[in-house]
């Protein structure tokens, strides 16, 4: 009885250390970094590659910026326009690390992706 009651307590009390809410979000953060990626090394499908342009500016100045590969965000008048791809993509994808970005391959970016969206789900949960 008391081995019963042990197993009970060490599999259906356990605290959790990650909110549903924060793991859903993550993974839709996952499925856009990776769907971005595949379409900036691929350029397809044209249709999504069409709605995002990179941030090159048009100055003759060489700036730290222009090393990195940053997509440029269109402004918007509304909140409810940031959530359209074409604003939200470029948010996400500017706002990952560039060792990240820079990566060669797809199964190499999913895994540094993922580590990085691990620790910056941590990061925001409180410590026990």
């Amino acid at each position: 009885m008391l081995r019963r009651n042990w197993s009970c307590y060490r599999f259906k009390l356990r605290p959790k250390l990650v909110h549903s809410s924060s793991t859903v979000s993550s993974k839709i953060l996952f499925k856009v970094a990776v769907l971005t990626y595949k379409i900036r090394s691929t350029s397809c499908p044209a249709y999504l590659h069409s709605l995002l342009s990179n941030g090159i500016s048009e100055s003759t100045a060489t700036l730290r910026s222009a090393l990195q590969p940053l997509l440029h965000v269109p402004r918007t008048r509304t909140v409810y326009d940031n959530r359209a791809f074409s604003v939200a993509t470029p948010t996400l994808w500017n706002s990952l690390l560039a060792d990240i970005t820079n990566t060669i391959s797809l199964t190499v970016f999913r895994n540094r992706l993922k580590t990085f969206l691990f620790h910056q789900t941590l990061s925001g949960c409180p410590a026990d």
